[in-house]
C-alpha cells in the first residue's frame, strides 16, 4: 500500500491524491492500470493537475501542430502579434546589416578604400533594391504556409514545399539577370568609368548575384516560420551569419587583401550560414504525414515527380500574394523616384541633398512597423482559414490600434531626430535648414506609412489583393497629382515632394478602413447567454 502511495504522489499527483488513491486501493475499488484513462475515477484530477515535469514527447505525430505553439493562439491579440512578429524583426534587417559590414570592412580595411567604396555604392545598391522586391516571397510564403497549416499536416508540408520552389525558381531568374546584366549596370546606369572601381564593382556584383536563389530560399524561410509562430531561430541563424561575415571580412579583405571580393565571399557564406540553419530547423519541425502509403502498395507511375513537384492549383495562390504585394511595392518605388525627380529637376543643390538625409531617416524608422505586418499576417491567415470570426475581428481591431500607436511614436521620433539631431546627418547649414522646415511634413508621412503598412497586411492577410491592388493605384494616382499637377499650389518643389508621400499613404489609409468593415463578416459564433437573476 506504501509502494501505491509513493507511485500515486510520484507519478504527478498531489499528497492528498496520493491518500485518495491508497483508500481506493484499500478498498479494492481502484481500476487496473490497463483500464481506458476515461473511466479511471482519478482521469479528471490528471487532466486538471498538468505533470511538475513536462513529459519528454511534447507533441504526438497525429497532433500536425508541433511547429506551433500552442499558446500563441491563446493570447491577447496584440500580444499575440508582437510576440509572433517581434524576433524576425532582426531577420528582415539581414541583408542591409551584412552590407553595411562589407561597408565598414571594405572602408577601414581594404589596400584602396576609395575605389571600394565607389564600387560598393554602385553593386550594393542593386541588392538593397533586390532585397525589398524580393521581400514579397515572405509575405507570400506566410500567408500560404499559414493557412496550409490550419487544414492539416499534409496541407503544411505542400504550402512549404510550394513556397521554396517557387522562391528557388525565382531567385534562379534573378541570379540569371545580375549576371547578365551587371556590365551594363555598371556602366550604363551608374555610369562608372574608372577602371579599379569598374573591376570591383562586377566582382562584387557578379559573386553576390550567382547567390542570389540563397537569398529567395532565405526570405521563404523567414516566412515560413513566421506562419508558424518560430521566430526563436530566425534571430540566432541572424547572429551567427553577422559573426561569420564579420569574421571572413576580417581575414580576408584585411588579411588577404581581397577588397570588395572578399566582402562579396564573407556576405555569401553569411547567407549559406543562415540557409543551413533553417532549412534543418524548418524541415525536422514539420510534422509527419498524416497518412503513409502501405507496404504492399504500388507505386504509381508518376507519383514521385507528383510529389516534388507542385500543382497549378497549389501555385496559383502563392503566385497571386507575391504578385499582388509586388505590384504594390513597385508602385510605392515610383511614387518615391518621382519626389525625388521633383527635386533634382528644382536644381537646387541644398534641396535635393535635405530630400535625401530626411528620406533616409524616415525610412530607417518606418522599418519599425514591419513586424506589425508580418505578425498579423501570420495570426489572420490562420484564424481566417480556422473560421473563428470572432478571433479575426480582434486581430484586426489590435493592428488598427497598436499601428496607431507605432504610427505616433515613429512621428515623433523622426520629428525629434531631423529638428535636434539633423547635425549627425549633415554638416551642411543650408542643408539643415531645408530639413528643419520640412520636419512636419516628414513626420506626418512616417506616421501615415506605418499605419499604411500594418493595414495592407491585413487586406493580404484576409485575401483581399484585388482591393489592395485598387487602393495602391488610387493612392499612387493622387500621390502623382500632388507631386506634378501641385506647383500652382505648393511652389517649394521640396515641400511638394513631402506632399506627395504624404497623400500616397493618406489616400490609402482612407480607402483601407470602409473597405475593412464592409469586408469582415459579423460574428458567428454563439455568445455565452447571461446567467438570469
Amino acid at each position: 500500500m506504501a509502494s501505491v502511495a509513493m507511485l500515486a504522489i510520484c507519478t504527478g499527483f498531489s499528497t492528498r491524491d496520493g491518500l485518495l488513491i491508497t483508500r481506493a486501493y484499500a478498498r479494492g475499488s481502484l481500476p487496473s492500470l490497463s483500464a481506458p484513462a476515461k473511466h479511471h475515477p482519478y482521469a479528471w484530477r490528471a487532466r486538471v493537475r498538468p505533470a511538475a515535469r513536462p513529459p519528454l514527447v511534447v507533441a504526438s505525430a497525429a497532433a500536425g501542430d508541433a511547429m506551433r505553439p500552442r499558446a500563441i493562439d491563446e493570447l491577447p491579440p496584440a500580444a499575440a502579434i508582437w510576440r509572433t512578429a517581434l524576433p524576425l524583426f532582426a531577420a528582415c534587417l539581414c541583408e542591409p546589416f551584412l552590407t553595411l559590414i562589407d561597408t565598414a570592412c571594405v572602408g577601414n580595411l581594404g589596400v584602396d578604400t576609395a575605389a571600394g567604396l565607389a564600387a560598393l555604392a554602385a553593386s550594393g545598391a542593386v541588392f538593397d533594391v533586390l532585397a525589398n522586391v524580393l521581400a514579397s516571397l515572405c509575405t507570400a510564403a506566410t500567408n500560404v504556409v499559414a493557412a496550409g497549416s490550419a487544414r492539416g499536416p499534409d496541407a503544411l508540408r505542400r504550402a512549404v514545399r510550394v513556397s521554396l520552389t517557387i522562391s528557388l525558381a525565382l531567385g534562379v531568374c534573378g541570379a540569371a539577370a545580375v549576371l547578365l546584366g551587371s556590365q551594363r549596370l555598371v556602366s550604363r546606369v551608374f555610369m562608372l568609368s574608372s577602371p579599379a572601381v569598374v573591376s570591383r564593382a562586377l566582382g562584387y556584383m557578379r559573386l553576390r548575384g550567382a547567390f542570389v536563389p540563397v537569398v529567395c530560399v532565405n526570405y521563404a524561410l523567414y516566412g515560413v516560420l513566421l506562419a508558424r509562430a518560430d521566430t526563436g531561430i530566425a534571430v540566432r541563424a541572424v547572429a551567427v551569419s553577422a559573426l561569420a561575415n564579420t569574421g571572413l571580412d576580417l581575414l580576408l579583405v584585411g588579411a588577404c587583401g581581397l577588397s570588395t571580393v572578399g566582402a562579396a565571399c564573407g556576405t555569401v557564406a553569411a547567407q549559406l550560414c543562415v540557409c543551413t540553419i533553417l532549412m534543418r530547423h524548418v524541415y525536422a519541425s514539420l510534422p509527419p504525414l498524416s497518412h503513409q502509403p502501405r507496404a504492399g502498395a504500388r507505386a504509381q507511375p508518376g507519383g514521385a515527380r507528383a510529389r516534388l513537384l507542385p500543382t497549378v492549383a497549389e501555385l496559383r495562390p502563392f503566385g497571386a500574394v507575391f504578385g499582388a504585394v509586388g505590384f504594390g511595392t513597385a508602385l510605392t518605388a515610383i511614387v518615391h523616384a518621382a519626389a525625388a525627380q521633383v527635386v533634382a529637376a528644382s536644381g537646387s543643390v541644398p534641396s535635393a541633398a535635405a530630400y535625401q538625409v530626411s528620406f533616409q531617416a524616415v525610412s530607417l524608422l518606418s522599418c519599425f512597423a514591419v513586424p506589425l505586418n508580418l505578425g498579423v499576417q501570420s495570426l489572420l491567415a490562420a484564424a481566417r482559414v480556422s473560421g473563428s470570426t470572432t478571433r479575426v475581428r480582434a486581430l484586426v481591431s489590435a493592428v488598427i490600434g497598436q499601428s496607431a500607436i507605432v504610427g505616433a511614436a515613429v512621428g515623433a521620433s523622426a520629428a525629434l531626430l531631423l529638428r535636434y539631431c539633423v547635425r549627425l546627418l549633415t554638416s551642411d547649414p543650408s542643408v539643415a535648414l531645408r530639413v528643419h522646415a520640412i520636419v512636419p511634413l516628414c513626420a506626418l508621412t512616417a506616421c501615415a506609412w506605418c499605419q499604411t503598412s500594418a493595414l495592407y497586411g491585413v487586406f493580404v492577410a484576409l485575401g483581399l489583393l484585388r482591393a489592395f491592388v485598387a487602393v495602391a493605384l488610387l493612392g499612387a494616382a493622387g500621390g502623382l497629382a500632388v507631386l506634378f499637377r501641385g506647383g500652382g499650389v505648393v511652389t517649394d518643389p521640396l515641400q511638394r515632394a513631402w506632399l506627395g508621400a504624404l497623400a500616397y499613404s493618406a489616400i490609402r489609409i482612407c480607402a483601407y478602413a470602409p473597405l475593412l468593415l464592409r469586408a469582415i463578416p459579423p460574428d458567428a459564433e454563439p455568445r455565452p447567454e447571461r446567467p438570469r437573476m
